[in-house]
């Protein structure tokens, strides 16, 4: 259970990671 909720935080540093890449690509 621990692990799991250990690679949804990881996932979701990953998609917030890609989402601001995109912004910047984006805005330049």
């Amino acid at each position: 259970e621990a692990a799991r909720k250990e690679e949804k935080e990881i996932a979701a540093k990953y998609n917030l990671v890609k989402l601001k890449r995109y912004e910047l690509f984006m805005e330049a």
